[in-house]
């Protein structure tokens, strides 16, 4: 009766009353006991006979949840996810588009439609992570899973906001309010402000802009954003009458990356004096993380106490019983000497050394080998898809008709997961622009394809060369050039002695490719993943008259070998530790910092 009840039904009292006498009548007149078939209406959604059987106006809401509810079982049968079960049945309910009608009307109804759109992307949200952690669970296990929540419940009744509380509230939400005490917590600098650019998915921003006849190519993006952040900034501190407390930490958080540094606007409530602004040593903060840190410092002390010593060695055990992490010794890191002062690889053995992660080790030779062992995120979808023009290239190389080539792309694009409507739309969209862009530039290439997807090894001193190209060409004076084909969205600031490029050609001179000449015409990046067209960047040739091994390139990749196969790797710092997956690893970031001496 609930479900015939809900939005999907929309049954009244009356009209389940109908319906329950319906199904026992119709029930009677095949000779059936109504008894021996259970609750009337849950025989109504399961018995399609009997529900034609009823009159339609009767039969509405129950025809109503059984389509939805066949809709359903059409999606389990395909195979479906417990996420794609319950697109199904929502795109089936119709209603979507009857609570955005009532959402954008406003009022009471659209208030309660607001409510419910926003319950259901909560569950097509627990849906996803669901399936995303147990792709093979079925929707049984998924409701069961639901089933086991505890979720708090509304009770339904209004609520008054009482006088002498504290309300906790974001700045937004404040404007227009005030207070006799205002508390400003957490002016923090990267948090407020937070000039982190602010772009939608389908670029509203521009499209506002452009209509307004502002050059978005003009328009400084930060300092709009912290205009923003100080008119924000204003609005909170003017909602206090009578007193204002703004609070900023300065120093390491707790459970935090990095060190927090005090905003900026916090000069603009109160000026620092001249010897600067006194600080006030903070307390523990009140988290286990926080207490058991507490405890180990303690307990690892030599200046501690035997009694202080003993009481932290005391409550740590009883936490480690609890299953609270980091209590346990068994967790703890110390300060541990080199499990091995040996290199990665013997002295006398040669070095694989993959062009395409020649780049990376100079960037930090850390971040190179920490991936090399193991510490590397699975393929996102960007390269999965990328995956999939090189494949559709390798193709037209080896004589698939140009004009072929989309619908080939779009069979390949079939065999991925690129996630919902909007996502797969736009990530096929991005492939055949690349495939495009591709097209483009090989009908027009001047040089002699020799083949496609080649694959090379070859040693030269400890580096073993080893890899695959994705067009190994001719030019006009018989050198060999080979191309790499690159789908990402940044392009390479300068190849002049770009590694992958230098690996590419160092590979020709030394008879990677001997049976089709041994002389490099140069290199080059081909860009397929941005701009209007596709965007070569050449890398000159080595010169001819001098020894290998005494080329720039040469030089780089003896260097490279033997720096991957050393025992110590060193740490560079720039602008991409910011972005670097293995920051909790690395000794010169907060995150991976040594905390034990």
């Amino acid at each position: 009766s609930a479900l015939l009840a809900s939005p999907l039904g929309g049954a009244t009292v009356l009209d389940l009353r109908r319906l329950r006498r319906a199904v026992r009548i119709a029930l009677a007149r095949q000779g059936i006991d109504a008894a021996e078939r259970g609750a009337p209406l849950a025989t109504a959604l399961t018995d399609e006979t009997l529900l034609e059987a009823l009159p339609d106006h009767v039969a509405r809401p129950a025809r109503r949840v059984a389509a939805v509810l066949d809709a359903g079982r059409f999606a389990l049968a395909q195979d479906g996810t417990a996420e794609d079960v319950l697109w199904a049945m929502w795109q089936r309910s119709g209603l979507a588009l009857r609570w955005a009608r009532a959402s954008a009307a406003g009022g009471p109804s659209g208030a309660v439609a607001d409510r419910d759109l926003d319950a259901v992307v909560a569950l097509f949200d627990a849906a996803a992570g669901f399936v995303d952690r147990l792709p093979s669970a079925d929707v049984r296990a998924f409701v069961a899973h639901l089933s086991a929540q505890e979720l708090p419940g509304d009770s339904g009744a209004a609520r008054a906001v009482a006088g002498e509380t504290v309300r906790l509230l974001t700045a937004h939400a404040s404007k227009g309010l005030e207070w006799e005490l205002v508390c400003v917590a957490g002016v923090q600098e990267g948090v407020w402000p937070d000039l982190r650019e602010r772009t939608t998915l389908l670029g509203t921003e521009e499209l506002v802009e452009r209509v307004s006849g502002i050059d978005g190519t003009a328009v400084d993006r930060r300092t709009l954003a912290l205009a923003e952040e100080r008119r924000l900034f204003y609005v909170a501190c003017t909602r206090a009458r009578r007193r204002l407390v703004v609070t900023a930490v300065e120093g390491a958080l707790d459970g935090a990356d990095a060190g927090a540094t005090a905003s900026r606007f916090l000069d603009l409530v109160a000026p620092p004096p001249e010897d600067g602004r006194p600080l006030t040593e903070l307390p523990r903060s009140l988290t286990l993380p926080a207490l058991v840190a507490d405890l180990r410092r303690a307990l690892t002390d030599p200046h501690t106490s035997a009694h202080r010593r003993s009481a932290a060695a005391s409550v740590l055990r009883r936490l480690a019983d609890e299953g609270v992490p980091g209590a346990s010794p068994s967790h703890w890191w110390g300060l541990a000497p080199l499990s091995d002062h040996a290199p990665l690889v013997p002295e006398k053995d040669a070095v694989r050394v993959r062009p395409s992660a020649i780049e990376t080790f100079q960037r930090c030779p850390l971040r190179w080998v920490l991936g090399a062992v193991g510490a590397e995120a699975s393929p996102d979808t960007t390269r999965t898809v990328g995956s999939a023009v090189h494949a559709v290239a390798q193709q037209v190389a080896d004589g698939l008709p140009p004009a072929d080539a989309p619908a080939v792309l779009a069979a390949e694009l079939d065999q991925l997961d690129l996630g919902p409507g909007w996502s797969d739309q736009r990530q096929r969209q991005s492939a055949q622009d690349m495939l495009e862009r591709f097209l483009c530039w090989h009908t027009a290439e001047g040089r002699e394809l020799i083949a496609a997807e080649v694959d090379f090894d070859v040693t030269v001193g400890r580096a073993r060369l080893r890899g695959q190209v994705d067009r190994l060409e001719r030019d006009g004076d018989g050198r060999l050039v080979v191309v790499d084909i690159k789908t990402g969205k940044t392009a390479a600031r300068n190849t002049e002695e770009h590694g992958q490029l230098a690996a590419y050609q160092v590979a020709v001179a030394a008879g990677a490719f001997a049976d089709h000449g041994t002389v490099p015409g140069g290199a080059a990046l081909l860009q397929v993943g941005t701009g209007a067209k596709a965007k070569e960047q050449h890398q000159e040739p080595l010169p001819v008259d001098v020894p290998l091994g005494e080329t720039w390139a040469g030089d780089l990749i003896a260097e490279v070998g033997a720096g991957m196969g050393g025992a110590t790797f060193e740490v560079r710092t720039g602008s991409h530790c910011s972005r670097c997956p293995a920051r909790r690893s690395c000794p010169l970031q907060e995150p991976g910092r040594q905390v034990t001496g």
